[in-house]
């Protein structure tokens, strides 16, 4: 599912602001489309998703109005990004050795590392 057809599915729920759309990668559309049809299901208010972005990580989400029950949901969500691959959706955990806090499967943690030295290596020369 792209970033498109994933907003156009929610858009019932969905009001991201400033046209910035979702700020992470595709490995967390699944994670997300759950969140979402969970929130849809058990909406108790006129709840709206103004933001979605990747943060040290993990998944973030906020809502307007605040809603305990929804951020329950969310906090669901945001624990699962912890163990999926931002990548590719696949099983990972949150590696801190890249530069950056990412949440990355075996395969897209070593391809990442060998980028950073061949990248580093290229600097020094």
């Amino acid at each position: 599912m792209s970033e498109e057809e994933l907003i156009e599915k929610h858009k019932d729920i969905l009001d991201l602001r400033g046209g910035h759309g979702m700020n992470c990668w595709k490995g967390w559309y699944g994670v997300i489309d759950d969140m979402l049809v969970t929130i849809s299901k058990n909406i108790i208010s006129n709840i709206k998703v103004v933001q979605i972005k990747e943060k040290f990580g993990a998944l973030r989400v906020y809502t307007e109005p605040y809603d305990r029950y929804t951020q329950g949901i969310i906090d669901m969500a945001e624990t699962l990004s912890k163990h999926t691959c931002e990548r590719c959706g696949e099983p990972s955990e949150m590696r801190s050795d890249l530069g950056w806090v990412k949440t990355l499967c075996l395969d897209h943690y070593t391809t990442r590392k060998l980028e950073l030295e061949v990248q580093k290596k290229n600097e020094t020369l």
